[in-house]
């Protein structure tokens, strides 16, 4: 239950708690998984979380016209604020003398200043809406969905995956799927998510951070590989990228175009156990994914594998949190198809290795 210190109109989600003991009954059949996937603890976490979020479902049903309430409540607030600056200017000015170029500009470095901050103080509903739609996918296929975005999760990674999780300035993981998919009567557990970076550039005398998104799947084998290696797109080694001391020639052409090698060691130790892994079968696959979804990386990895692709999962949806009533059938199935067929591909690539 939301606690509130103020009216409920300057909250984004004030669900009650019948509301949330509402949404702890219709997640009573929520998926558990194998501690060595994923903690006890961190799966206690994202059950609370799933609970909160499909509170949020119930209040918006129960208060359909709260988030323009919401928006317009705030938008009266801001604009008190410049009426009642606007006063004090008024008043101030007999003696200070203030000229009506001080007035303009005190009032625009005042909106200056508070367009962010109404922006910040306002909730996002259109994000809210998208989180549903990815947990009721979730739910359906028996997957646990964290919808909350964590900067631990990202620092994590990047100290587990370096080549694959970089940046100047991390900023956090977000939408993160964790499930389970059966390949040949094999479970593959796997998660996924979105990654998000910061990259500097420089600009004049300043530093500029662009933000960048990686949308990865980590599928988890059932034995350990031989060897480590990372793939990535032949393009992104620009024109020499074919004159790599570690690039090898498999037997699709197509994949050795698409396709260059890196990894840790001589290439005449490598090779073998390499080329035993990316099997005819295995090079269809990664050929199929490539065009189905652009690739950053691929990482082999032990006993995971890692698939990074460009910028996150974009959704145009139907559903509107501002005539809310439900979630719309048509925007569960296209997110599912769109994530599902990525999920399905990746695991169907893993089951030639094991």
């Amino acid at each position: 239950m939301v606690k509130r210190r103020f009216p409920a109109i300057f909250y984004g989600l004030p669900y009650s708690q019948e509301q949330y003991d509402s949404a702890t009954k219709s997640l009573e059949g929520i998926s558990s998984f194998p501690e060595e996937q994923i903690s006890l603890k961190e799966q206690k976490v994202i059950s609370t979380n799933m609970k909160q979020l499909m509170a949020a479902h119930f209040f918006l049903i129960s208060n359909k016209t709260h988030p323009f309430k919401h928006k317009i409540g705030w938008l009266t607030l801001y604009i008190l604020g410049c009426c009642i600056l606007l006063i004090i200017i008024l008043l101030m000015k007999p003696f200070f003398n203030l000229g009506e170029g001080i007035l303009g500009t005190s009032l625009l470095f005042f909106a200056f200043l508070t367009v962010p901050f109404f922006r910040y103080v306002t909730f996002n509903y259109n994000a809210v809406v998208k989180d549903l739609v990815k947990q009721n996918i979730a739910q359906m296929k028996g997957w646990l969905y964290d919808y909350k975005p964590s900067h631990n999760k990202a620092k994590i990674l990047n100290s587990q995956y370096p080549t694959i999780f970089s940046g100047d300035v991390i900023v956090g993981v977000d939408d993160e799927f964790i499930g389970m998919k059966k390949v040949d009567h094999k479970n593959y557990y796997f998660k996924s998510g979105v990654y998000e970076f910061k990259l500097k550039r420089r600009s004049g005398k300043k530093n500029k951070y662009i933000t960048k998104h990686i949308h990865y799947i980590i599928i988890n084998l059932n034995k350990k590989l031989n060897v480590n290696f990372l793939l990535t797109p032949e393009i992104a080694g620009g024109f020499f990228s074919n004159f790599n001391s570690k690039e090898l020639q498999l037997e699709s052409q197509e994949f050795n175009t698409l396709f260059k090698f890196d990894y840790q060691g001589k290439r005449s130790e490598k090779k073998a156990e390499i080329i035993k892994n990316l099997s005819p079968a295995v090079q269809l696959k990664l050929i199929k994914l490539a065009k189905r979804k652009a690739i950053l990386k691929i990482l082999f990895s032990e006993e995971k594998i890692v698939f990074a692709f460009k910028d996150k999962l974009i959704y145009n949806l139907n559903t509107n949190a501002y005539r809310y009533s439900g979630i719309k059938p048509n925007d569960v199935k296209s997110v599912e198809k769109e994530i599902d067929d990525i999920i399905q591909l990746s695991v169907s690539i893993i089951k030639y290795l094991d």
